[in-house]
C-alpha cells in the first residue's frame, strides 16, 4: 500500500478480560491490513489510560467508573468517554484520516463527539453488523418505548454516518427501506476471514478421531439455539458422538450441568479468540444451529468462515446469513431452523458418515472460504473505500 492511512476504530469487544467473540474477530481482521489502525475501548479495571499492541494493532484503554450499556447510560457516558479521548489524541498528538465505528449506537456517539471536537471534517464509516431497534418488540410498554428509542437512534447513526458498511446485500437492502438511506451511502463488505495466499495454503487439517466430534462455541443464548441444541441431545441417545462446547452466555449454566452428567459432553468454557482457533481443527464438524431471525437473516457468522476454512464442516440452520455460504452435502450439512427431526437425521448421517464423503464436504468447505470469503478481497474494496472517503 503506497499511502497507508491512520483510522481510529471505537470498539467496545476490545476490553481486557471480556469475552472475544464474532465482533472481535471481524474488528480484528478488518485491522489486519497495512493501515494503521488505532482500537480505543473502555474498561472499569483500570485508573489510568492504557496502550498495548494486538499484532500491529494499537489498542488504547481508557478508564471508566461504568460502562455505557442500556440506554441511559449510552446518552450519560458518551462525552466523558469521548473528552478522555479527546485528550488523548491531542497528547499523542495523533490525526487521524478517518473515523470507524463498529456494533453499539452508544460509539457512534463517542466517536462523533471526538470528531466534532478536534477533526470536524474527517469523515466516520459505520459497521452495520447490528441494527438498533430491529426487529420491533411487542413486549412492555417500558420495552416498546426502549426499542422505539434504540430505533430512532440507530436512524440517527445511518443518517450522520458518511459511509454505512453492511455484510451482506440483504443487509444493504433492508437499511436502506427500513430507514430510507440512499443505496449509494451504503458499501457491502461481506464478512470474511484472513487466509493464506488466497488459497489452502497453511490450513491445518483435523486428525480423524474415533466419534464424530461436534464444537458448539460462541455466544449462549436463545438466538443462538443453545435452549434447542441441548433439548435434543437430553432427547436422544446420541452416545455415538461427542459434543464440545466453548463459550458463555445465558445458558452457561446448562451447557455446564449437562457436561458435568454426560461422557460424551465437554465444557471448554471461554476460551480467548486465538485460542479458539488452535482448538477449532482438531473437531470434525461446528454446528450453529440458530434460530430464524432478522439478524440470522443479514450477517453471516465469523465463526462459521473460521471453521469452514480450518477443515472443520458446518452443521448449520437454513437460515439466509449461513445458507448463503454453506449448501447442503456440498460445502456442509444443512438442516430446517428449530426442527428437532431434522437436526436428528443430520446428526445420524454425520455418526454414519464415510471418510470419503467427509472429506468431500471438507475440502468444498476450505475452497468456497478461500475462494469467496478472504479478506485478501475485502482489503481491496476497504483500501478504496478509505481513499475515497479520506479525499
Amino acid at each position: 500500500m503506497s499511502n497507508p492511512k491512520t483510522i481510529i476504530h471505537f470498539s467496545q469487544d476490545f476490553t481486557k478480560g471480556k469475552p472475544q467473540l464474532g465482533g472481535y474477530s471481524r474488528i480484528y481482521n478488518i485491522c489486519s491490513d497495512a493501515n494503521r489502525h488505532i482500537i480505543y475501548t473502555i474498561s472499569t479495571e483500570i485508573t489510568a489510560v492504557e496502550e498495548y499492541f494486538i499484532d500491529a494493532i494499537k489498542v488504547v484503554q481508557i478508564p471508566v467508573k461504568e460502562r455505557p450499556s442500556g440506554l441511559f447510560n449510552q446518552f450519560k457516558l458518551y462525552k466523558p468517554i469521548g473528552r478522555q479521548i479527546v485528550n488523548h489524541l491531542q497528547i499523542t498528538q495523533v490525526i487521524p484520516d478517518l473515523f470507524f465505528g463498529h456494533s453499539h449506537q452508544g460509539n457512534f456517539l463517542i466517536l462523533q463527539y471526538v470528531k466534532n471536537k478536534l477533526f470536524p471534517k474527517k469523515k466516520i464509516l459505520w459497521e452495520a453488523n447490528g441494527i438498533g431497534g430491529c426487529p420491533k418488540v411487542n413486549g412492555t410498554l417500558k420495552q416498546r418505548l426502549a426499542n422505539k428509542i434504540q430505533y430512532l437512534l440507530q436512524g440517527y447513526v445511518f443518517k450522520k454516518c458518511d459511509v454505512i458498511v453492511a455484510q451482506t446485500l440483504q443487509s444493504k437492502e433492508f437499511i436502506s427501506k427500513e430507514f430510507s438511506v440512499n443505496v449509494k451511502k451504503i458499501t457491502v463488505i461481506p464478512n470474511a476471514i484472513v487466509t493464506v495466499n488466497n488459497n489452502r495454503e497453511g490450513v491445518r487439517l483435523k486428525r480423524e478421531n474415533k466419534k464424530p466430534k461436534i464444537l458448539c462455541f460462541g455466544l449462549f443464548d436463545q438466538l443462538n439455539g443453545i435452549p434447542f441444541l441441548l433439548e435434543v441431545i437430553k432427547e436422544n441417545k446420541l452416545s455415538e458422538i461427542e459434543f464440545v462446547f466453548a463459550g458463555f452466555g445465558k445458558y452457561v449454566k446448562e451447557v455446564e450441568n449437562l457436561a458435568s452428567m454426560a461422557s460424551n459432553i465437554t465444557f471448554l468454557g471461554q476460551l480467548p479468540y486465538k485460542k479458539m482457533m488452535e482448538k477449532l481443527p482438531e473437531h470434525d464438524f461446528l454446528i450453529i444451529p440458530r434460530l430464524n431471525t432478522l439478524g440470522s437473516q443479514l450477517y453471516i457468522p465469523t465463526k462459521l468462515l473460521e471453521g469452514m476454512y480450518l477443515g472443520v464442516v458446518p452443521i448449520c440452520a437454513d437460515v439466509e446469513g449461513m445458507t448463503c455460504v454453506v449448501t447442503n452435502n456440498e460445502t456442509g450439512l444443512v438442516f430446517k431452523s428449530a426442527s428437532k427431526e431434522e437436526l436428528i437425521t443430520t446428526l445420524n448421517k454425520v455418526r454414519k458418515i464415510n471418510q470419503s464423503t467427509y472429506a468431500n464436504l471438507q475440502n468444498n468447505a476450505i475452497e468456497k472460504v478461500a475462494k469467496e470469503y478472504n479478506w485478501i478481497n475485502n482489503f481491496k474494496k476497504l483500501n478504496l473505500l478509505y481513499l475515497t472517503a479520506s479525499n
